[in-house]
């Protein structure tokens, strides 16, 4: 078997701290926001299941997503 990197698309749900202020009383408030994150996956790809591709069978899959990047409020 072998390890096959491809380029995966994943949506991800993250809670986004965000400065407030009303006149100079100043908080932060949580707010959930959805991220699409293109990422590079990386799947184990064995020899059998490569005679399944060309068959037009669909291999079972291992996604590791590399970390995901923090993001700016």
């Amino acid at each position: 078997c072998r390890e096959e990197q491809y380029p995966c698309t994943r949506l991800y749900s993250v809670h986004k701290p965000c400065k407030q202020c009303l006149n100079e009383i100043c908080f932060y408030s949580l707010r959930r926001v959805y991220v699409i994150n293109k990422e590079i996956c990386v799947r184990t790809v064995c020899a059998h299941e490569e005679l399944l591709r060309g068959e037009g069978g669909t291999p079972r899959n291992r996604d590791r997503p590399h970390p995901n990047p923090p993001l700016p409020c």
